[in-house]
């Protein structure tokens, strides 16, 4: 993809993110509401003073199969320097056509060294990512940030 495509779209991940908190969107995956499709791991590196840059990569397990990705994306909220260990379940997910493209994420964590938090993704096709994170560094984060999931590693 080229760079200023991949910009263009990484900033309208981070406006649509910030309209989505201030509306009030949830993006949280009720608990025992649905049935997981599928399960992802990720790893993330941040950086940020207000203004957040997140870059990583990640695997999809879906049905029987284990697809790797790579995701980018900017936000707001977070003050520090952290590497996260993210797993969970995904949900509403019935074609991998499904998975990549903008997500905007919302949750929260912490990290003094280490520590754990949550967070949860959503894309417009309405695939949730529903995470538990594990974070070390020094950072804080509370609010949102837009994300863009692409297949490939």
């Amino acid at each position: 993809m080229h760079a200023s495509v991949m910009r263009r779209t990484l900033l309208a991940s981070f406006f649509v993110a910030l309209l989505a908190m201030a509306a009030g969107v949830p993006v949280l995956a009720q608990e025992g509401t649905a049935e997981s499709s599928g399960h992802v791991t990720m790893s993330v590196g941040r950086g940020a003073l207000i203004i957040s840059a997140t870059g990583g990569n990640g695997e999809l397990s879906f049905q029987g199969n284990t697809y790797g990705f790579k995701l980018g994306g900017l936000g707001i909220g977070l003050i520090g320097f952290s590497r996260v260990e993210a797993v969970g379940d995904v949900f509403n997910l019935k074609s991998i056509e499904d998975f990549p493209g903008a997500y905007v994420q919302g949750g929260y964590d912490y990290a003094a060294g280490s520590g754990e938090g949550m967070l949860w993704l959503t894309n417009s096709k309405g695939v949730v990512m529903k995470l538990r994170s594990k974070t070390k560094g020094l950072s804080l984060a509370v609010g949102g940030e837009g994300l863009l999931v692409q297949m490939g590693k």
